[in-house]
């Protein structure tokens, strides 16, 4: 089972490299058709403490230990990383016949190369004292983080030669 990430390294490049590597060393724990499942097969809550399988979307939400911040940047990395498949979404990748749990590593593992080497999260530790200026910056750490994740000014073109 996976344990908690401190939050000091709530970074979703991390998160997906965890998850690549739970699933090499435990590949019977990735199902498909539901979100989780447990050890009888029978669908169960993603968090329950029966659940010993998991698709990509109950992973993400696993791994990202009820952080939202987190598991929005994860969802987004590893949408990045379905390329050409990313109008089927995670859930249908997941969940397509065709697909077994060495597909959804490798994908794991390419999201976890997206932006590497960049900042991808606020530095938590300045939570510490809130005080106005700590959640500006946090604020602005969350954008700028946000940005690398979202290539906007591609979206943006893509959009105005659909609208020409």
């Amino acid at each position: 089972m996976a344990e908690p990430i401190s939050v000091a390294s709530c970074c979703p490049q991390d998160s997906c490299r965890e998850i690549a590597e739970f699933l090499k060393t435990n590949p019977g724990a990735w199902t498909r058709g539901y979100a989780a499942r447990r050890g009888d097969g029978l669908p169960c809550e993603t968090m329950s403490p029966h659940a010993r399988e998991w698709c990509m979307l109950g992973l993400i939400a696993r791994f990202t230990h009820g952080n939202p911040w987190l598991h929005e940047c994860v969802n987004l990395l590893v949408q990045r990383a379905l390329g050409r498949h990313s109008e089927q979404g995670i859930h249908r990748y997941n969940d397509h016949i065709a697909r077994n749990v060495s597909d959804v590593i490798a994908l794991f593992e390419k999201a976890a190369r997206l932006n590497d080497g960049d900042q991808c999260a606020p530095d938590w530790s300045r939570l510490s004292i809130p005080d106005e200026k700590n959640v500006l910056k946090i604020e602005s750490d969350f954008s700028d983080a946000m940005k690398k994740l979202i290539p906007w000014e591609s979206i943006m073109r893509q959009i105005e030669r659909d609208a020409a």
